[in-house]
């Protein structure tokens, strides 16, 4: 039972790493275990919570982080869909579920 998170920037793509599935997870959690793992690329995520907004927002992920003058942000898709009105605090992922942080411009 694991959970699969993967990184990809315009210029960087690492290794997927895959972290073990816990009933009832969220993707900040299971974020939380993939940065403690050696040689994950994932480090120092930094959140912020907006008002009006029930989950946090990734910012900034292993020293990148967002842009506001170009539109770029760290997007969230889980099996390659964007979660509907949900975020990293409050979507609960299932046992197999790959997720993937994307560094691109927000169409929005």
């Amino acid at each position: 039972m694991s959970i699969t998170i993967g990184l990809r920037t315009p210029v960087w793509e690492p290794p997927a790493v895959t972290v073990p599935y816990e009933p009832g997870m969220s993707v900040s959690q299971a974020l939380e275990l993939a940065e403690s793992q050696d040689g994950s690329a994932i480090k120092d995520p930094v959140y912020q919570r907006l008002a009006g907004i029930t989950s946090r927002l990734l910012i900034s992920l292993s020293g990148l982080g967002q842009n506001q003058q170009t539109g770029e942000y760290w997007m969230l898709y889980v099996n390659g869909a964007y979660p509907d009105d949900t975020g990293v605090d409050d979507t609960v992922l299932k046992d197999g579920d790959r997720v993937e942080l994307r560094y691109e411009r927000y169409e929005g």
